[in-house]
């Protein structure tokens, strides 16, 4: 698919230093240096929407940012209304989006149970997938399997299936 060439900010905030590195390796002998990573974990009602913002200002190329996963970014709340919550927590990385021309990716854990929904899969509630643009879900049938699906839904692009397989270096291939 056509990108647009950019820097990119992985927040890897289940990973070691270690971990990474050695996943990079997987991929290449060196990462370029457009690529930027970081392990500290800072929840959005701590100061990650300013340490995004320092990021965006001091790379203005930057076209991507992962953050993985969400749940080390969530803020600590006193709402028992699970909609509202999960809502809440997304709306200010919306907004960030809509401040920036930037893709925000925001990794999360799907449910263990099965839907026929897609849109039921990711685990806590129907916000998490209405209060984003574009909805992701890589499905594999087992865990150890090469092969999945990738389900894509969204504000602005096509609702589509696409079949995906994992190579021998962890990278996943249309």
């Amino acid at each position: 698919f056509p990108t647009m060439p950019g820097d990119v900010l992985y927040m890897s905030l289940e990973d070691t230093e270690d971990r990474l590195q050695n996943r990079l390796m997987l991929l290449s002998d060196d990462g370029p240096e457009s690529l930027f990573f970081s392990s500290q974990i800072i929840r959005t009602d701590e100061g990650l929407l300013d340490a995004l913002e320092q990021f965006v200002t001091e790379h203005p190329n930057t076209r991507l940012i992962v953050i993985d996963t969400l749940n080390y970014i969530r803020p600590e709340s006193k709402s028992t209304n699970m909609y509202e919550k999960d809502y809440s927590d997304i709306v200010p990385l919306h907004e960030f989006t809509q401040k920036h021309p930037v893709s925000l990716v925001l990794v999360h854990h799907s449910r263990k149970t099965k839907d026929s929904d897609e849109m039921n899969a990711a685990s806590g509630s129907t916000a998490l997938s209405g209060a984003v643009d574009n909805y992701l879900l890589l499905n594999r049938p087992r865990r150890t399997e090469r092969y999945a699906k990738l389900f894509c839904s969204g504000r602005d692009i096509l609702d589509r299936e696409i079949e995906v397989e994992m190579d021998e270096r962890c990278i996943w291939k249309v």
